[in-house]
């Protein structure tokens, strides 16, 4: 964000960003940097990425009721891996677990990489993060997908439930990548940015690939893209260290 906020505002350095590191995460950590409402403007959001609730089948549950009973049952004694304090998938795990009034145990790995590594290998029995990361895993029989946090299924787990058919409606928590650009950038720069990345992202094979590893392009316009950025913001700074608990 920094690197972005320094260069020239000439339409040649994109910041591809996310919501847990531009958004969510600021607001909950109060972390020091550039502000991303004033910093920066929005071009246009890529794709959606839900996260997938997967454990390892020796944990003998097949659906998130069972695991959410589980957890009922052996209340502080489960842990679950995600990608680090403020990622979107410690998000979801936080808001689904305070919803059904259940105690896990967060483990916070630096990555993804290194988080299901250690589910796989049964160090740690579930995690929360995105499917291109568990796709192979989950297809192999190696991990157990039991939802997926969007609103709707993923085409390429059509088989897959969502947390909100699984007993939660209305959930609905996914991460997305999209491309911002300095705030000092001109319109005329913004309009041929957005053009030209809504066109690829229309090409055929882009969205195939896309949707082949969970993700589900967007492609909006600016003002779409700025009106679920501040909601983002909002919805990030409501995370107190207080309302993270008890699955902090």
């Amino acid at each position: 964000m920094e690197q972005v906020v320094k260069a020239a505002p000439d339409g040649y350095t994109l910041y591809l960003a996310n919501n847990a590191t531009t958004l969510v995460t600021p607001g909950d950590l109060s972390a020091a940097g550039p502000d991303p409402r004033r910093s920066f403007i929005p071009v246009t959001k890529l794709a959606n990425i839900p996260v997938v609730i997967a454990v390892s089948p020796a944990l003998g549950v097949s659906t998130l009721a069972e695991l959410i009973e589980r957890a009922r049952r052996e209340p502080d004694r489960l842990a679950f891996a995600s990608s680090g304090v403020g990622s979107t998938s410690h998000l979801a795990a936080s808001v689904l677990f305070r919803r059904a009034a259940v105690r896990l145990l967060h483990v916070p790995y630096p990555g993804t990489a290194f988080a299901v590594k250690d589910v796989l290998s049964g160090e740690v029995p579930i995690v929360f993060t995105y499917p291109a990361t568990v796709a192979g895993q989950i297809r192999s029989g190696h991990l157990r997908a039991l939802a997926m946090t969007s609103a709707n299924r993923t085409p390429a787990f059509a088989d897959v439930p969502t947390v909100a058919e699984s007993g939660y409606p209305g959930f609905d928590i996914t991460t997305w990548f999209g491309v911002l650009v300095h705030a000092g950038t001109s319109p005329e720069i913004v309009r041929r940015l957005h053009h030209e990345l809504v066109q690829v992202m229309a090409l055929a094979d882009v969205r195939d690939r896309l949707l082949g590893i969970g993700m589900q392009p967007v492609g909006n316009t600016p003002g779409e893209f700025a009106a679920e950025l501040e909601a983002d913001y909002r919805h990030g700074a409501l995370l107190t260290p207080d309302s993270r608990k008890p699955n902090d």
